[in-house]
């Protein structure tokens, strides 16, 4: 073939080439102009929403279970009514947003609400929202918000392990006291948290129960006097891991046993 007409079709090529080039270019840029262009809202809030206070769960089935069922509040809450109104006035300073003129802001209490009831179901947020009468996009950002406020309010004063060998000491006591466990200075659990895959993780998060997850391991001690946590049993977190990959946690429950003297070593 002569080399003209082959330097012909090369440059021909060339030029097909650049036109698709410049219409795709051309589209990505209209995509990126469509999203950006404020989308006019064909209904600014759902009646059913604006009837919260008049048929919600906070306002309605709480109230009720508060008033004529505590046991039944502690069920659904995973906590009696004292412990919840005290959690919620500790988190109201943080979760307190301010009143605008478009419209007021959630009482703290439905946010705490809404994700003690997430924590402990596993509802989805979609399925929540027509309970609660709070769009799911807004569960979603309300739950993240208040386990944030519970870890800054609480992590001083909950995750403060020992620092001296009487502390420690202390520890071991308590558990001798009150469960009659000698030389035991916690006690660890796991549990596993469903997540999605992570990309390219292959079968890293996948778990025996069936289903992708990450483990939360807790180490407890032994509170001693009128205190009481995790549900009365007299227990409190000493500290928390989110993420381990140890396998002896799908064993359940655990008692770390050491001597005395080991404990010197740490």
């Amino acid at each position: 073939m002569d080399p003209a007409p082959r330097n012909a079709l090369v440059m021909l090529f060339q030029q097909h080439q650049n036109q698709l080039l410049q219409v795709q270019q051309a589209l990505d840029v209209r995509r990126r102009v469509r999203r950006r262009q404020r989308r006019v809202r064909a209904i600014w809030v759902r009646q059913w929403i604006n009837r919260r206070p008049q048929l919600g769960l906070y306002d309605r089935l709480m109230v009720e279970l508060r008033n004529e069922d505590p046991r039944a509040f502690k069920n659904f809450m995973r906590m009696p009514p004292v412990m919840y109104d005290e959690l919620v006035e500790r988190l109201t300073p943080t979760l307190t947003k301010e009143t605008t003129n478009w419209r007021a802001p959630l009482d703290p209490g439905l946010k705490v609400a809404i994700t003690l009831r997430h924590l402990a179901s596993g509802s989805k947020y979609r399925e929540m929202q027509y309970g609660w009468r709070v769009p799911h996009n807004t569960i979603s950002l309300i739950v993240r918000e208040v386990c944030e406020a519970i870890v800054h309010v609480y992590r001083e004063e909950m995750l403060s392990p020992p620092e001296t060998p009487e502390q420690w000491q202390q520890i071991t006591d308590d558990w001798l006291n009150r469960w009659n466990f000698p030389h035991v200075i916690g006690a660890i659990d796991g549990k596993h948290i469903a997540c999605k895959a992570p990309p390219n993780s292959g079968s890293e998060f996948y778990n025996y129960k069936g289903f992708f997850s990450i483990i939360l391991s807790t180490s407890s001690v032994a509170v001693s006097g009128s205190e009481t946590f995790a549900f009365g049993l007299g227990l409190a977190c000493l500290f928390i891991f989110l993420g381990v990959e140890l396998p002896f946690f799908d064993f359940g429950a655990m008692i770390l046993i050491f001597t005395l003297r080991n404990i010197d070593r740490y």
